[in-house]
Order: structure tokens, then C-alpha cells, then sequence
């Protein structure tokens, strides 16, 4: 039943993106709108048990879209326009970080989960949400890009401020659920926590680089495309399956 239910809302939602195309908006609208009618917690076709079942769809379909991501930043753009990168992820950051922490703040009296806490553990939880609500989707603006055939300076900045923003989020994500932690628990945020999260984010970041010469040491080579495909689905499994 899941997957009769799973394909006729797949279906269904080619055509309510094709509806949103005529409206002039992304057909990927059309799908988000499509799952959300679809979901537990407006028409059920897929209760809250089926929806998880979702995520193996994530699994297969996330790899394909970092690959995407990948193929269309080049490194010479972003090491020659970083300066620009870095003021549009400071503005973001700082603009969506403080209102969403304020607004968090102010609602914390009505949200039932916070009613009950204290002044810096609301603090915390305030930060932990207003974090989320900087995080971009590295799919949605690929699926955009794609649609549009978009090429250009603006759709280089725009992607590349997208995927750079994912490794700065996960980065603020980690302190403040550390500050959470360390709250919730009374106790003060340390300094070790600090390092392991410095050391860990830095051995992550040599990896990435590490996988990228390694692919374009493969892509360089040559000889049969087959093998080279072959490669890189075995590599692209290998990080799956460490992380």
C-alpha cells in the first residue's frame, strides 16, 4: 500500500508542478505543495508510520544531488569571488540568526515545550531553531537551476553561497546544541567542546578535499567509462557508508 500510495502521489505531483510551472513558479513548489497535501497532516494518504519510509527515497536521491551541486561550482569561481560569498553568508547569518532568536524568544511563553524552562535554556533552544532557519536547500536551488537551464555569475554565487551555507550551519548547528546540552544539564559550555568541534569539522573538510583528487584524478584517466563510472559509485558508497 505504501508503495501504490508513494507512486500516485509521485504522479500526481508532475502534475501539480506542471500547474505551478503555468502560475510562473518552479515545478519543485508544485511538488512541496503536492507533499504537504499528501501528508500525515493534511488529506493522510501517507500516515506518520508510511512517511518514514521516505527517507530511503533520501538515501538514493541525496548522492545524486551532491554530485549535481559539485559539478556546477568550479573552484576557481569560489576561491576568486570568496570575498563576495563570505558577505552574503555574514549578512544571512547575522540578519536571519538574530530576528529568528528574537522571535523564538518572544513566542517561548506560548510554545508548550518552553513554557517550563529557564531564561538561558530558552536562549538556547531560540538559538538551535533560528540556526535551522538559516540553513538553505542545496536540492530546491538545483532543481531551479536545472528547470531553467540558468547559467551565469548570479546562479554561480547563488549555488555556491547555498552549498557553502550547509557546512557553516552544520558547524553553528553543533555549538548550539552543545549550549543546549551543556544548559540543559546546568552545566557550563566548556572549551574541549569547542576543540573536538574545530578538530572534527577540520578532518571532515581535509577528507572532502582528499575525495575530490581522488575523483579528478579517476575522471582524468584514461580508460574505459564503464570503470570510471564503476569507481566513483564505489567511492560515493564508501562515504555513505562511513557517515
Amino acid at each position: 500500500m505504501f508503495i501504490l500510495s508513494f507512486t500516485l502521489i509521485v504522479l500526481a505531483s508532475k502534475e501539480v508542478g506542471s500547474g505551478f510551472n503555468k502560475l510562473h513558479l518552479p515545478l519543485i513548489s508544485g511538488f512541496i505543495f503536492c507533499g504537504i497535501l499528501a501528508g500525515p497532516y493534511v488529506l493522510g494518504l501517507l500516515d506518520e508510520t508510511s512517511a518514514r519510509y521516505t527517507h530511503i527515497v533520501d538515501s538514493l536521491v541525496l548522492p545524486f544531488i551532491a554530485f549535481i551541486a559539485g559539478s556546477e561550482l568550479h573552484l576557481d569561481e569560489l576561491v576568486r569571488r570568496i570575498n563576495k560569498f563570505l558577505i552574503i553568508m555574514s549578512t544571512l547569518i547575522a540578519v536571519v540568526m538574530v530576528s529568528g532568536t528574537i522571535c523564538l524568544m518572544y513566542l517561548s511563553s506560548e510554545l508548550p515545550f518552553m513554557v517550563k524552562l529557564t531564561f538561558a535554556e530558552r536562549l538556547s533552544v531560540s538559538l538551535l531553531g533560528a540556526t535551522i532557519l538559516v540553513a538553505k536547500s542545496p536540492s530546491s536551488a538545483i532543481a531551479v537551476i536545472k528547470e531553467l537551464r540558468a547559467k551565469g555569475k548570479f546562479t554561480q554565487t547563488a549555488l555556491g553561497v547555498t552549498v557553502l551555507m550547509d557546512a557553516v550551519v552544520i558547524t553553528i548547528f553543533a555549538i548550539c546544541s552543545g549550549l543546549l546540552m551543556a544548559t540543559s544539564a546546568g552545566k557550563d559550555f566548556e572549551l574541549p567542546l569547542l576543540i573536538y568541534l574545530a578538530v572534527s569539522v577540520g578532518a571532515h573538510f581535509l577528507f572532502g578535499l582528499l575525495i575530490a583528487k581522488v575523483l579528478s584524478f579517476i575522471l582524468s584517466c584514461s580508460v574505459n567509462p564503464n570503470i570510471k563510472t564503476g569507481l566513483i559509485i564505489m567511492i560515493g558508497y564508501l562515504v555513505f557508508s562511513l557517515y
